[in-house]
């Protein structure tokens, strides 16, 4: 009996208990592209830290960025709700400097 590979792999991360781990890595990645459908002007200016619990945590350089974000909140979910069917994230936004990607990839 053949089994499809692409059946097969969701499988085996769900079996090992990293399909959550690989989940939370996807929306986390797709943010530079959500970003750049809302403003491209703040991919340099924000950095998605984590997902845990439907939470999408982002880094915002400045306090002016976080409160333009905050105004998108609804068409930034919107877009990842297209990308993720099902997936009904919260987002988390937080002032500070940004992480270098290097620091970031260590941190994880």
């Amino acid at each position: 009996m053949f089994h499809r590979i692409k059946n097969l792999f969701p499988k085996e991360l769900q079996k090992r208990g990293l399909l959550k781990s690989v989940h939370a890595v996807q929306i986390v990645s797709e943010w530079s592209n959500v970003i750049r459908q809302i403003n491209a002007a703040f991919i340099d200016k924000t950095r998605a830290m984590t997902f845990k619990s439907g939470v999408l945590t982002i880094l915002c350089e400045h306090g002016a960025v976080a409160q333009e974000l905050e105004l998108h909140k609804d068409k930034i979910t919107q877009i990842y709700q297209k990308v993720f069917p099902g997936e009904h994230l919260q987002l988390r936004l937080r002032i500070g400097a940004l992480p270098s990607q290097d620091e970031q990839m260590l941190s994880q």
